[in-house]
């Protein structure tokens, strides 16, 4: 067996095949390349075979390793290997990405807490340092997370060959 993971062999194969495959091809060559050359496709039974695999965020699909797979420009599936700078610009904008979602969701929080603090409290005093609170806290977590992700990021590049 070989030491190529699935998603490499798969993505070598419809290199080498023209590399314009339908969705049926597609499935047709990745049951070759997990089952064997003398595996016979049915369509009922290997209807959906992998199909997650296949999804917007799926393993062949999802832009992560050093290959996969893509929707071409003529509707079919194509499959190329990445260069290093594709590698890092993906580990990037998915690191990127992720902390944009996490400060959106802390700013809605921070502004559902000011809320409840300016609706809630008779003292201006006491609404200025739960406030202040919820701003450092807010802060704190931004910068906590900001950290993280360029460990993160950091420690994906390492990796990259």
């Amino acid at each position: 067996m070989s030491n190529k993971s699935v998603k490499q062999r798969l993505v070598e194969y419809m290199m080498a095949n023209g590399n314009n495959f339908t969705y049926t091809e597609m499935i047709k060559a990745l049951l070759l390349v997990n089952k064997g050359p003398d595996y016979k496709y049915d369509w009922k039974k290997d209807r959906g075979y992998a199909a997650t695999n296949f999804s917007f965020r799926g393993y062949m699909t999802n832009g992560g390793g050093s290959c996969g797979v893509y929707k071409n420009d003529q509707g079919k599936w194509s499959a190329k290997m990445y260069t290093k700078d594709e590698m890092i610009d993906h580990k990037i904008n998915r690191n990127v990405s992720t902390l944009v979602s996490i400060i959106k969701k802390l700013s809605g929080d921070m502004y559902w807490n000011r809320n409840m603090i300016m609706n809630n409290m008779e003292d201006g005093q006491a609404k200025t340092m739960s406030l202040i609170n919820v701003m450092a806290d807010y802060s704190y977590e931004v910068d906590r997370i900001k950290n993280d992700c360029i460990k993160n990021i950091t420690k994906q590049i390492k990796k990259i060959k």
